[in-house]
């Protein structure tokens, strides 16, 4: 049977690179002091070059905590005015104020200061948050409803611009990837070909379906094509630097949320603009998939995919597809002797309409393995040492 091997963010972290939405968002305020005058960091923040010293003067800024615990001890020292509800800094109470800082974007704002925010599809599950709340409020004079709706899908094109400059300059650009016979997770999925293979007298194909945007699954397919095996990789929310494919897909997507149907009633396209169902119809990835669904049985390998609701349009239609045999889920061992396994099978059940379809096709952890957490690409520059 064919093999579909779903790639999450998690693959990327397991080879060790800076790709979660932890290591974006301190690097922008690690970065603040040098980049706050700069056109990406002014569409999302104010300051003022005559107060400066939270940035300047105090102690080196890692995190937003960080940036947050200087701006309030820089306001007590000079008894400024900081009000933690809105994280905004005033010179005094008086009309007559200069604004110290700001947030420009109320929806960057809330995910730096959520403390419940770590992953990226947690971002994806905050818009849509903002999205219901804007849908579900109750209507006021002057306030129009489509107004806000067009700012919130502002904010949010604008932390993708952020994520997709970040992905590129330090990741996509900064590595060397590449991979050779010694790669564990490679030789794991050649094992895993020629055991299926080799009970056949046909030859079957795997896809590797990336919900990512960096390099990684690209190497991986290229490597078992070079040794003739048959493969392909499909990028289904785009990937940088890819000409053919350049456009990122960062949304919302479970159309079986309840929710849903309530703002696709609302008859106003920009309730839908980041609905990902739509977003698939941008390019002929999706259709690339089904019709892989359509060819054959597939067993489904889910390697450092989160199964977070945002992907339930997609991962319903292959978990639950008729073709679908098996679901491998591939867990992180940590160093204490726990995984992360006990709570795969059920963050995969969420994707299922039939519970006990999904008991029968999530196979057991006897039958999984982990994921390597020490293999490595190098930097490209030889000034940067090995990660």
């Amino acid at each position: 049977m064919n093999r579909l091997v779903i790639i999450g963010n998690g693959f990327d972290l397991a080879h060790g690179l800076p790709t979660s939405y932890g290591h974006f968002i301190d690097d922008f305020w690690k970065n603040f002091k040098d980049k706050c005058k700069s056109d990406e960091y002014k569409e999302l923040v104010h300051t003022n070059d005559s107060y400066d010293g939270y940035y300047n003067g105090y102690k080196p800024i890692k995190n937003f905590s960080d940036f947050k615990s200087n701006l309030i001890e820089y306001c007590k020292d000079y008894s400024y005015k900081y009000a933690e509800n809105k994280l905004i800094a005033f010179t005094s109470s008086t009309t007559e104020r200069d604004t110290i800082f700001d947030f420009k974007s109320d929806f960057f704002r809330q995910i730096c200061d959520k403390e419940t925010i770590n992953n990226w599809v947690d971002i994806e599950t905050e818009y849509y948050r903002n999205l219901i709340n804007i849908a579900k409020s109750t209507p006021v004079k002057g306030v129009d409803k489509s107004n806000l709706v067009e700012q919130l899908n502002s904010e949010f094109e604008l932390i993708k611009k952020l994520l997709y400059n970040y992905l590129k300059q330090e990741i996509c650009d900064k590595y060397e990837f590449k991979i050779d016979d010694s790669n564990e997770i490679i030789n794991y999925f050649k094992d895993e070909i020629d055991d299926i293979n080799n009970s056949s007298f046909q030859s079957y194909s795997t896809l590797f379906l990336s919900f990512n945007y960096t390099p990684t699954a690209r190497v991986y397919n290229d490597y078992l094509k070079s040794k003739l095996y048959s493969s392909n990789v499909n990028y289904i929310h785009g990937e940088i630097g890819n000409g053919d494919n350049p456009d990122i897909i960062f949304g919302y997507g479970d159309d079986k949320d309840e929710n849903y149907k309530m703002i696709k009633n609302f008859n106003d396209n920009l309730f839908l603009e980041n609905i990902k169902s739509f977003e698939y119809k941008n390019n002929d990835n999706f259709e690339n998939l089904l019709d892989f669904l359509s060819q054959s049985k597939y067993k489904v390998y889910l390697v450092g995919h989160s199964c977070g609701l945002s992907d339930k349009y997609l991962l319903n239609q292959i978990l639950e597809n008729d073709n679908c045999d098996s679901i491998v889920t591939l867990y992180r061992n940590y160093e204490d002797g726990t995984d992360d396994f006990r709570n795969k099978p059920r963050d995969i059940s969420r994707h299922f309409d039939n519970d006990r379809l999904a008991t029968t096709r999530i196979v057991n952890k006897k039958k999984s393995r982990d994921i390597p957490q020490h293999i490595r690409f190098e930097l490209k520059d030889d000034n940067f040492e090995k990660i």
